[in-house]
């Protein structure tokens, strides 16, 4: 064993990994802890880790229907950057969302369409890749060139992406 860490689990909601380190959630905030050196920070605004992006972590808090994202700088656990309620499209690798890949998210808009978009963790920007009909949920995609999406009746879309 490299390191123990004494542990209250009182107060704690929820526990597991985030990114690549463990989440400890409580009532006020994250207690992130990496697992290699056993160093502990705490994250203001119950925001969790989701992505590790170069020297950021992409950070979701809320639940599904209502989920907020920010850039969190991985150092101190600040917010870099808000990014508002977007919906994080998973990509179909075995090592998890970004490595190198798009970062994908989408968000519903009037009128039932939906806007698809790529975030770049280096801006905190998210760059529109297109709009269309909405409706559908669960969203996957295969390195940003080919997206997935089905919709709570069991109808399926496949889109190819503009570049």
């Amino acid at each position: 064993m490299r390191w123990r860490l004494p542990f209250d689990p009182d107060g704690v909601t929820d526990a597991g990994r985030c990114a690549d380190v463990v989440c400890l959630v409580r009532a006020d905030g994250t207690l992130v802890v990496d697992p290699a050196t056993g160093r502990q920070q705490r994250l203001a605004g119950e925001w969790s880790p989701v992505v590790t992006v170069g020297r950021r972590w992409l950070a979701v808090r809320g639940h599904r229907e209502r989920e907020t994202y920010a850039l969190l700088d991985r150092a101190d656990g600040r917010v870099v950057a808000e990014l508002g309620p977007w919906r994080l499209i998973t990509d179909d690798v075995p090592d998890g969302p970004g490595a190198g890949r798009p970062l994908l998210v989408s968000r519903e808009l009037a009128g039932g369409r939906q806007l698809l978009g790529e975030l770049d963790p280096a801006t905190g920007e998210v760059r529109i890749r297109d709009v269309f009909a909405g409706g559908w949920r669960d969203c996957s995609h295969q390195a940003g060139r080919t997206l997935v999406c089905w919709r709570p009746t069991g109808q399926f879309g496949v889109w190819r992406l503009p570049s």
